[in-house]
C-alpha cells in the first residue's frame, strides 16, 4: 500500500553547490494524488523541492519546482515551475496545459534540473479523428539565451487550425480542405522588425490522386491553392493588409522494378521524376514561420519545401531521383534516396546552408540500414557538383541485451541567414553496457569538433542484486557563458528494489537474506 515517510537520500557533488545531501519524503495524499518535498543541503545551497502528482478520471496533473538560497547568487531567491496537465473534456476534445517558469537563465542547468534555453508556457484544445484535425492553442515564450531579447522572440503565438480530408467521387483521389488563424504579438515597442505584429487568416485545399498505368508506371497529381489575408501592426513597412493567393500544381511519375531472389531478397528501385509550379500573389508579406528549411528525402518531391505559410516557391521547377529499397526476410532492410531539384529561377529567402538556394539545388542523399539485432544507421548529406558537403547528420542505435549505443554526428556550415556566424561540427554519444546481472556502465558525451572540445562528458557505474540498487555517476559541463560556468557533478544514489513503483529490473540470480 502507498504510504508516507523518507525515501532513499541521494548524494550530489558539484562545483558550483558543493558537497550535498538530498532528504526526499514522500506524503500520500489519497489514492490519486501524492506530494514529494526534498530538502537539498549544502555548503553553498539551502534548496527545497517539491513534486506534486495527481491523476484524474479524464486526465492528469503533474507538478515540479524547487526554491533556493545559495552563494551563487548571494541575496537572491531563485527557483522554477514546471507544470503540465491533459484531459479529455469530451466530444474527442483534449484539454492540454503546461507553464514553465525559472528565475534566472542559469538556475536551470546550474542545478541540473533541466537543459532547456527557451521556456514555453501554453493552453492548447486538440481534436484528432480519422479523417479530420483540430488544433488550438496560445503560447508564451521565453529565450534564456544571451543573444534573444524575449520582447521580439515574438513571445506570444496563438494558432487556430482546422483541416478535413474526403475522398470526391467525382474527382476521385483525396482532398483535403483546412483552414487556420495565427498571430503572433509582440511587446517591443520599437517600429519594424522588432515590434512588428502579424495576423493571417488562411484558407487552402490540396488534392492529390495516383493513376498505374502500363507497364507498371505510376503516375500522380497534385494540386493546392491557398488565400491568405494579412494583417500588421507596428511596423511602417506594411501600412495596409495583404490579401495573397498561391496556386500550385506538380506531375509526378514513379517507375517501380521489384525483383525477389532465390534467397527471399527483395529489392525495389524506383526512379522518380516530378514537374511542378506554383506562384504567389497579392503582395509580399514578412517570413514569420519559414525561416528554417530542411531538405531532405520526405520533401524531394513535395509541393513546398517551406514548413510554415509565410514562405513560397515560386516558378517553374522539376524534381528527379531515384528510391532503392531492400529487405530480407532474415530480419534486416535498407533503403536509400538520392535526388536534385532544378528551377527556372532562383527563390528568394532559401539559405546557402539549407542546400536550396539557387537554380540548382545541392544534391541529396540520405539512407538507412536496419539489421537484426537491434541495430539501425540513418545518414543524410548534401552536396553540390564539386563534391563541397553542407548540412550532414548520421546517426547510430544499437540496441541488444547488454548494450544500448546512440551516438550522432551534424555538420552544419555557417550562415547567416540561419543565425549561425560559425559552422557546427559535434559528436554526440550516450551508451551503458551491462557486465553482467550485477554491473552496469554508462557513458554519454558531447564533442565540439569545430573547436576541438569536449562540451560534456559523463560516466555512471551501477551495481545491483535483488535487494538494493547502487549509481555512482560522474558529469563534466565544459561550456560556458556569461550566465553559467563550467561545473563538474558528482552524484550517489540507493536505492530498495521493490519498494520504488514502477520499478522493473532484470532478475538476479542471488538471494536477499537476513
Amino acid at each position: 500500500r502507498r504510504a508516507s515517510g523518507l525515501l532513499i537520500p541521494r548524494i550530489r557533488s558539484s562545483d558550483l553547490l558543493g558537497f550535498g545531501l538530498k532528504l526526499p519524503y514522500f506524503i500520500t495524499l489519497g489514492p490519486n494524488r501524492d506530494l514529494t518535498l526534498t530538502p537539498y543541503l549544502s555548503a553553498r545551497t539551502r534548496t527545497v523541492e517539491a513534486r506534486y502528482r495527481q491523476a484524474f478520471s479524464t486526465g492528469s496533473l503533474n507538478i515540479a519546482g524547487a526554491f533556493s538560497r545559495d552563494s551563487i547568487l548571494s541575496g537572491e531567491n531563485r527557483g522554477y515551475l514546471i507544470a503540465d496537465g491533459q484531459f479529455a473534456v469530451g466530444g474527442d476534445f483534449t484539454l492540454g496545459f503546461n507553464a514553465e517558469f525559472s528565475s534566472d537563465s542559469a538556475y536551470l542547468q546550474s542545478y541540473g534540473y533541466s537543459a532547456k534555453d527557451r521556456l514555453d508556457s501554453g493552453l492548447s484544445l486538440v481534436r484528432v479523428r480519422a479523417d479530420d484535425l483540430f488544433v488550438a492553442s496560445l503560447t508564451q515564450y521565453e529565450s534564456l539565451r544571451e543573444d534573444e531579447t524575449n520582447d521580439t522572440l515574438p513571445p506570444f503565438v496563438a494558432a487556430l487550425s482546422f483541416e478535413r480530408r474526403i475522398e470526391p467521387a467525382m474527382l476521385g483521389g483525396t482532398l483535403t480542405l483546412r483552414t487556420g488563424v495565427e498571430s503572433f504579438l509582440r511587446s517591443d515597442p520599437t517600429p519594424g522588425d522588432a515590434g512588428r505584429d502579424v495576423s493571417r487568416l488562411g484558407l487552402g485545399a490540396d488534392w492529390q490522386r495516383d493513376w498505374v498505368l502500363p507497364a507498371g508506371l505510376v503516375a500522380g497529381v497534385q494540386g493546392a491553392i491557398d488565400l491568405d489575408y494579412y494583417s500588421f501592426a507596428d511596423d511602417p513597412a506594411y501600412a495596409g493588409p495583404v490579401f495573397r493567393r498561391a496556386p500550385a500544381l506538380a506531375v509526378t511519375l514513379r517507375w517501380p522494378w521489384a525483383r525477389t531472389g532465390t534467397t527471399g531478397v527483395t529489392s525495389v528501385i524506383e526512379p522518380v521524376f516530378s514537374l511542378g509550379w506554383s506562384d504567389a500573389s497579392g503582395g509580399a508579406v514578412p517570413n514569420e514561420d519559414s525561416t528554417l528549411v530542411e531538405f531532405d528525402e520526405a520533401n524531394l518531391f513535395a509541393l513546398t519545401r517551406f514548413p510554415g505559410q509565410d514562405g513560397r516557391e515560386t516558378g517553374w521547377r522539376s524534381s528527379f531521383g531515384l528510391n532503392w529499397t531492400q529487405i530480407d526476410p532474415a530480419g534486416w532492410s535498407s533503403t536509400l534516396t538520392f535526388g536534385r531539384i532544378v528551377r527556372d529561377t532562383a527563390v528568394p529567402g532559401l539559405s546557402a546552408a539549407s542546400g536550396l538556394s539557387g537554380v540548382a539545388s545541392d544534391w541529396l542523399l540520405a539512407g538507412q540500414v536496419n539489421l537484426d539485432g537491434g541495430f539501425t544507421l540513418t545518414a543524410r548529406t548534401l552536396f553540390d557538383d564539386n563534391l563541397d558537403f553542407a548540412k550532414t547528420d548520421a546517426r547510430l542505435n544499437w540496441a541488444n541485451d547488454q548494450l544500448t549505443l546512440n551516438a550522432a554526428y551534424v555538420w552544419l556550415p555557417a550562415d547567416g541567414n540561419e543565425a549561425r556566424e560559425t559552422p557546427i561540427s559535434e559528436w554526440t554519444i550516450d551508451s551503458s553496457f551491462r557486465v553482467n546481472d550485477r554491473w552496469t556502465l554508462s557513458a554519454d558525451g558531447r564533442y565540439d569538433v569545430v573547436a576541438d572540445r569536449p562540451s560534456r562528458a559523463g560516466f555512471g557505474i551501477g551495481w545491483r542484486n535483488e535487494c538494493v540498487t547502487v549509481d555512482l555517476s560522474v558529469s563534466r559541463r565544459y561550456t560556458e557563458s556569461t550566465t553559467v560556468e563550467p561545473s563538474t557533478d558528482f552524484g550517489l544514489s540507493v536505492n530498495l528494489n521493490g519498494f520504488s513503483a514502477g520499478r522493473a529490473a532484470t532478475r538476479t540470480v542471488a538471494t536477499c537474506q537476513g
